[in-house]
């Protein structure tokens, strides 16, 4: 049986070959890569990003501020916002229930209203008083209503 020398010849040179295509890809690809750094190109991607990112930016730190500060209260006046002496009285009486039914449900008054559930806008004062009774104070929409149990 003899080996045929000729063939195994032609695939070495062919694998070389190939082996050098890729490199000199490979090269080109790097050469490439480099004049575009050298040029300081931005691609699209990076482009998109730095938009989204000077756009979401400052949305956010309006929207961090607006939270921290409570600049809801101040600027409800300035946007429209009305709130009226019966929604104020209709809220308070909400909490008055809540409270009541804390009572009923734990045989004693809330200690604050945390444990009740905290009432959402305005400025809510809960004090306790001698005898199971206590105080119940909110200023919203520029009104203020009080409400004790005797």
């Amino acid at each position: 049986m003899s080996i045929d020398h000729s063939s195994s010849v032609k695939s070495r040179r062919l694998a070389e070959q190939a082996i050098g295509d890729a490199m000199d890809d490979l090269a080109q690809r790097n050469d490439a890569r480099v004049r575009r750094e050298s040029e300081q190109v931005i691609s699209t991607r990076d482009r998109v990003v730095r938009i989204g990112l000077v756009v979401a930016l400052p949305v956010l730190v309006m929207v961090t501020a607006w939270n921290v500060t409570g600049a809801a209260a101040i600027a409800a006046p300035l946007i429209g916002l009305r709130v009226s002496r019966a929604d104020v009285e209709a809220a308070l009486k909400a909490v008055v229930e809540d409270i009541e039914a804390f009572e009923a449900d734990y045989g004693e008054l809330p200690v604050n209203l945390a444990e009740t559930g905290l009432p959402t806008g305005g400025e809510w004062r809960y004090t306790r008083l001698p005898d199971d009774r206590y105080r119940l104070v909110v200023q919203l929409g520029g009104h203020v209503v009080t409400f004790e149990r005797r």
